[in-house]
């Protein structure tokens, strides 16, 4: 069993908080980057990690809202984006049935300053969207010394299905 019942009531736990996982997938050694998906519920999660392929997957699963500047991309979006992200990189998610499970996350966009945004906003001006920073971009070492915000679930693959190995 991948998500044993610990697990998936920490998850429910955080699905109730927030009304959605922000989950990545790694394939170690695969030479890609990972994949990022948001789920609205764990059956979506293990369905997920069951159509995966390779002999080794790292999930991480993250508690808090990612992409929190959420809205129809207008005006009053891009004013506040200004005024909460900081200067730097940011990435631009598209928040509607095409951008949930089982699509991956559509990503529209990413700069890395103000004046960046700026320019591309009406690129994506008038759709649903999710603005914030990747938390794969910046300092990582957080993510599994967290275990209250981000669960790491590392999987080998064994006749056909993936074993946990932790």
């Amino acid at each position: 069993m991948i998500l044993d019942e610990q697990r998936k009531e920490k998850l429910n736990e955080w699905l109730n908080e927030i009304g959605e996982l922000y989950v990545d997938v790694y394939q170690p050694n695969s030479g890609a980057s990972s994949t990022d998906y948001l789920l609205r519920s764990i059956q979506e999660l293990e369905m997920l990690i069951a159509e995966q392929a390779w002999h080794s997957l790292t999930v991480t699963v993250f508690r808090k809202l990612q992409f929190p500047l959420r809205g129809i991309a207008d005006n009053e979006l891009l004013k506040k984006s200004l005024q909460v992200l900081p200067d730097n990189w940011y990435d631009v998610l598209l928040i509607s049935d095409e951008g949930y499970y089982p699509s991956s996350c559509i990503h529209l966009g990413g700069r890395d300053s103000h004046q960046e945004l700026r320019q591309e906003y009406s690129d994506f001006e008038g759709l649903m969207v999710g603005i914030g920073q990747n938390p794969f971009d910046y300092e990582t070492d957080w993510i599994e010394k967290s275990p209250s915000e981000a669960m790491v679930i590392k999987l080998k693959r064994m006749e056909g299905s993936y074993i946990r190995m932790d």
